[in-house]
């Protein structure tokens, strides 16, 4: 190691003399010493050894540089002060006694000097202020003392999740920043709320966060670098937030069960859902019915079933309905749920029925194509004086008394259309 890698190692400027060399040394020594002692974490552990490593190895390398021999450069790296050179053994003027008592002068050593005693109490005052100030400031930013089980990976209190599908944090509150990191659903984070929500030309919020890391947990893997998963996150659109706290996060995890058909799911629907299941008691009772089929025939649709002039959302789009599948606990019973979302963000169940096997089995939705809703509508006109709509959807099922789906006048109505 040369010496200008030496001083960069020990966070030094280059030419630096000796006296700030070991005092930057013992300070940086004893700061890693403890955070070995006290981390919980393997990783880390292994971080703050290696570093350790890299300094004592900074300072081997430059105590050569400064000239000094083998016994000084021990003695420093072992963090004493090397004794006086012994003095010659004095003749008693007296016999010695056959049983003499221990003395400095029968152990031919002679007490330091007063300024030598001053300097290393000095210098021992000084480390223990050092190693006494470097766990407290681990107490403090870490916290790993509280408890037991308090960690880096602790419950932060204020703390949230992603409760979409995904959310992006970026370097800047823009989406055309560069981006750090995407993450899924449940993913922990907390919000700094020291620093005001932006809020961009599509109503979309912004907020600074700091989302849990894997390895390093809230924590910095060093004080010198930023934490790495640290930036802005597109939080609200129209009112409806893309985060929320974990209970109801959990409660949501519960009725999706993991399955890839609630990634139709918007996330104006993920809150209505989890509202309507708590009201009803369905939590821990009913469950998104299994997983995608195919491209076609699907568990649960995200679709626009009103007029072909229907209520539009702040962004401008057709507001969609949400149809899906659910299964019961004990699997003999599947539900139909159908619902709706008004202008001020209001979501309205349209349809809840359920379904015994012996009765009639849903096995799956798909949205009527668009070559054939012309078909659709001249039947719903010709048979029943029904006006147009814009989608449909077809109803696959054993010994189910329809097989379409459309909403008219804000109710949701079956149909038992007869395809040639």
């Amino acid at each position: 190691m040369n010496i200008q890698e030496a001083y960069k190692k020990l966070d030094l400027a280059r030419g630096l003399g000796k006296d700030r060399v070991d005092s930057q040394y013992f300070s940086l020594k004893n700061e890693l010493e403890s955070k070995i002692l006290v981390t919980q974490n393997d990783k880390l552990k292994e971080v703050y050894t290696k570093r350790l490593e890299e300094v004592e190895y900074a300072y081997s390398a430059l105590l050569d540089h400064f000239g000094n021999n083998s016994s000084d450069q021990e003695a420093l790296l072992a963090n004493v002060i090397p004794p006086s050179p012994s003095l010659p053994v004095p003749i008693p003027s007296s016999p010695v006694p056959l049983n003499p008592e221990p003395t400095f002068t029968n152990y031919a050593f002679e007490p330091l000097p007063t300024s030598k005693k001053k300097n290393k109490f000095v210098i021992i005052g000084v480390l223990s202020l050092l190693i006494v100030g470097g766990i407290s400031l681990l107490y403090f930013k870490t916290s790993l003392f509280k408890s037991g089980n308090d960690d880096l990976f602790r419950v932060i209190e204020g703390e949230k999740r992603v409760f979409v599908n995904n959310l992006t944090l970026r370097q800047f509150p823009d989406p055309e920043s560069s981006k750090i990191e995407v993450f899924p659903f449940g993913t922990r984070l907390t919000v700094d709320e020291n620093e005001p929500p932006k809020t961009d030309d599509k109503n979309v919020m912004w907020r600074k966060v700091r989302v849990i890391h894997p390895v390093y947990g809230w924590e910095r893997p060093d004080d010198r670098f930023p934490y790495p998963y640290e930036g802005w996150m597109a939080i609200q659109q129209c009112g409806v937030t893309w985060i929320e706290d974990s209970t109801k996060t959990n409660k949501l995890a519960k009725i999706l069960l993991g399955n890839e058909s609630g990634r139709s799911l918007s996330s104006e629907y993920r809150h209505a859902l989890v509202n309507y299941f708590e009201a009803n008691n369905y939590l821990n009772e009913w469950f998104l019915y299994g997983k995608v089929k195919t491209e076609t025939i699907q568990n649960s649709l995200s679709i626009n079933l009103g007029y072909y002039y229907n209520e539009k959302d702040c962004k401008g789009d057709d507001k969609s309905n949400f149809i899906a599948l659910f299964n019961s606990k004990s699997g003999a019973q599947t539900k139909l749920l159908v619902m709706s979302m008004d202008e001020n963000g209001s979501s309205r169940v349209l349809m809840d029925k359920t379904f015994n096997d012996i009765e009639g089995k849903i096995t799956g939705l798909s949205k009527i194509p668009s070559r054939d809703i012309g078909y659709f509508n001249n039947w719903l006109w010709y048979y029943h004086s029904f006006s147009a709509v814009k989608n449909a959807v077809y109803v696959y099922g054993d010994n189910l008394p329809f097989n379409a789906l459309t909403i008219h006048n804000g109710e949701a109505k079956t149909w038992n259309w007869y395809v040639d």
